[in-house]
């Protein structure tokens, strides 16, 4: 009864011996770590067991690394966790119970979901409090950036009015020999010609200042919007359009962007905050990738394109770039979590496996990579209408 219960565990149950042999285990431990369920692994050691699920880390339950593989039985015997992230990108945690007369119990446990959960709540938690304060500050920036404008706008037609007045007074004064005299000098002194032909542009180029600021503001404030649990018909062109204008600052060095999108794209039902994370995920992968690849001297930039397209059935967005790509052998690799061509440092390898559960698991649509035809990367998402 016993046997019975333990085989059908969820958890992994095992006991190991004085030299770390394998004594007991149940069918779960053949499961967890990639085994043959008909394996026979007695005597293997702990370190075989592990080794068959390709770990790409072994960490204690403090977050510090294990040295090395060959130490894990040290681990166990001081009975601290030891978690491993197999090559499939699973996290299992391996805990240690005290020596008995049969050896020492361990427990194995899948906390892949659970981690998974720790995530994503820890990253809507970040976005919601970053959202709360970009859109604070995104309101605050926005009412003086109006007023300035309006001001702007008053100063143009001011300027322009000035100017018609001082016209109309050189033509009345021309008839007037000594008063056309007196006219031209002070327009000499005041050099109104340069004054007539910079004030206009200086407005102009401020107007444009501010209409990029509320280009900003307007997307930030998109972006700190909170979207709800339910799908919401929402424009996936002004959500890339935002996502472009807050990554500026990433590619706009590197590379241009180019969105490209017809007049009729109808609504697609997502939830917004999801969306917006992988779209502007994908936007600074690509600017990074290019950034870490691209000769510092070269002369023209690389190109970032977005291209939104439609169907009876679903929406999709394109977004590939000139950057160096993903080498082939490396392709079925890159929506593996901890997976990343990127120096360490720069990246986690989270953030395309993020954007692969957003896209596929909470919105039933698909996304892939593809070669683009620009020469680079490309990731195409496709998100159904109904």
């Amino acid at each position: 009864m016993l046997k019975e219960t333990l085989s059908i565990m969820k958890d992994g149950f095992a006991i190991i011996g004085l030299e770390c042999e394998m004594v007991f285990w149940n069918t779960a431990v053949l499961n967890h770590f990639n085994i043959p369920v008909k394996t026979d692994i007695k005597n293997y050691s702990i370190k075989q067991v592990i080794e068959a699920c390709n770990p790409v880390r072994i960490t204690r339950e403090n977050g510090h690394l294990a040295e090395e593989i060959d130490g894990v039985f040290d681990v166990i015997e001081d009975q601290d966790v030891i978690e491993v992230t197999t090559g499939d990108g699973r996290i299992l945690a391996i805990k240690p119970e005290p020596l008995s007369s049969m050896g020492r119990p361990i427990n194995i446990r899948d906390l892949t979901g659970r981690r998974q959960l720790e995530q994503q709540l820890m990253v809507a938690n970040k976005q919601e409090a970053l959202g709360t304060l970009a859109g604070g500050i995104a309101h605050e920036i926005n009412t003086p950036t109006q007023y300035i404008s309006d001001n702007l706008r008053f100063l143009q037609d001011g300027f322009d009015d000035m100017f018609g007045a001082l016209d109309t007074m050189s033509e009345k004064l021309e008839a007037v020999p000594d008063a056309s005299e007196v006219m031209k000098g002070i327009q000499a002194e005041f050099d109104t010609d340069f004054l007539r032909e910079e004030v206009p542009r200086a407005i102009s180029q401020a107007l444009e200042g501010t209409g990029q600021i509320a280009n900003i503001v307007n997307a930030v404030r998109l972006y700190s919007h909170p979207s709800g649990e339910k799908l919401e018909p929402a424009n996936i062109v002004d959500l890339a359009n935002s996502a472009s204008v807050i990554s500026k600052n990433e590619w706009k060095y590197v590379s241009t962007l180019e969105i490209k999108a017809p007049d009729n794209i109808p609504p697609v039902p997502i939830r917004s905050d999801g969306i917006k994370q992988v779209l502007l995920n994908l936007i600074v992968n690509s600017a990074q990738a290019i950034a870490d690849n691209r000769d510092p001297s070269a002369a023209i930039l690389d190109h970032i394109q977005i291209s939104v397209g439609a169907t009876a059935q679903e929406v999709s967005v394109l977004i590939e770039d000139t950057g160096p790509g993903v080498p082939e052998a490396l392709v079925d690799k890159v929506f593996d979590p901890f997976f990343t061509t990127k120096a360490p440092g720069r990246g986690t390898g989270q953030g395309l496996a993020i954007c692969h559960r957003i896209i596929v698991e909470e919105h039933q649509g698909e996304f892939e990579y593809q070669k683009s035809k620009l020469g680079g990367a490309g990731f195409k998402i496709s998100l159904p209408l109904a």
